[in-house]
């Protein structure tokens, strides 16, 4: 691993594979569980020669209780709700988990039934965070079938993007004016893109 990417080999959606080969989530996801256990990972590495992970994870005796969890700080939470659309549920979850700590968040899989939540309940949801590139359904489709009947929801859309476009895609990006964040991002970049839409759509009610 070449010394410049040390600092942030754990990060989310960080990695050096070409664009359509990683999405950067495998040793953040793996950091994230030891780190929840009360362990800790690290790495010893040397260009040319290899990489090794240690995993270090705390034990107890079989004889004896589970230590009580050690209380979880208090994290004030803003008052926004937010909808997280990408049908790739790794990633979703990721993103979820890393804005839990500041928002009420949902996640959904499916475009067209995001689509159809959003047209049937354009309250519910202060921020709409939405990938990109999908099935079926991808970012832009998702956007215009939910403005076209629900306006309002315009301002609160944000996209989520590695970057990899269409030709459509790249025309639909530069004419409409729906912010979008690139991977890779840090959770405080994320939080801040996030609480921008939805304070965004609460100014204009």
């Amino acid at each position: 691993i070449a010394k410049e990417n040390h600092a942030r080999i754990f990060e989310p959606f960080f990695t050096t594979k070409p664009v359509g080969q990683g999405i950067g989530l495998g040793l953040a996801t793996a950091a994230s569980i030891v780190r929840g256990c009360g362990g800790r990972i690290d790495f010893e590495t040397e260009p040319g020669r290899g990489t090794t992970f240690r995993v270090e994870l705390p034990g107890r005796s079989a004889s004896t209780e589970a230590p009580a969890s050690a209380p979880v700080p208090n994290q004030p939470k803003s008052k926004y709700r937010v909808l997280v659309v990408d049908d790739d549920v790794q990633v979703a979850t990721v993103i979820a988990r890393l804005l839990a700590q500041r928002f009420d968040v949902d996640t959904m899989h499916d475009a067209r039934a995001a689509i159809q939540r959003l047209r049937e309940s354009p309250q519910r949801y202060d921020a709409i965070l939405c990938d990109v590139s999908m099935p079926e359904h991808d970012g832009p489709e998702v956007y215009v079938t939910v403005v076209e009947a629900k306006p309002e929801l315009a301002r609160r859309f944000g996209f989520v993007t590695g970057g990899a476009f269409t030709a459509r895609t790249r025309d639909f990006l530069r004419d409409t004016p729906v912010p979008t964040l690139t991977k890779p991002f840090t959770a405080d970049e994320l939080a801040t893109f996030v609480l921008a839409r939805a304070e965004s759509s609460t100014s204009a009610r």
